[in-house]
């Protein structure tokens, strides 16, 4: 899960999907493709723009699926995440969470 957060004192509007590149463990870009659409995470009804006054927040959600039968097995050690092209950094900041639920035989739900 992403939040985005607008630090800055005024508005800023946002459309889109977050840039987000799988990282080497030196910070490089490897050459995974990231697709838009539905994950088994969130459902992806489209872009639309939002306008963000300060302080305010934004969610997305980044899934990875790591099921290479086949070919390059290169690892990724971090992920790259853009928020807005052109926007300063200290406009907005994102911020990751991380959740994991145990082994389990079976999914419930």
């Amino acid at each position: 899960m992403l939040t985005l957060t607008n630090n800055d004192a005024e508005a800023r509007t946002l459309d889109g999907y977050p840039a987000v590149r799988v990282l080497d463990g030196t910070g490089k870009p490897l050459d995974v493709q990231v697709h838009h659409g539905v994950s088994y995470f969130s459902p992806d009804p489209g872009p639309k723009p939002f306008t963000l006054a300060p302080h305010e927040k934004l969610l997305s959600v980044v899934s990875w699926s790591a099921t290479v039968t086949s070919g390059d097995t290169t690892t990724g050690a971090a992920v790259g995440v853009v928020a807005a092209p052109g926007v300063p950094d200290a406009a907005l900041s994102v911020q990751a969470r991380a959740a994991r639920a145990p082994w389990l035989r079976r999914i419930l739900g």
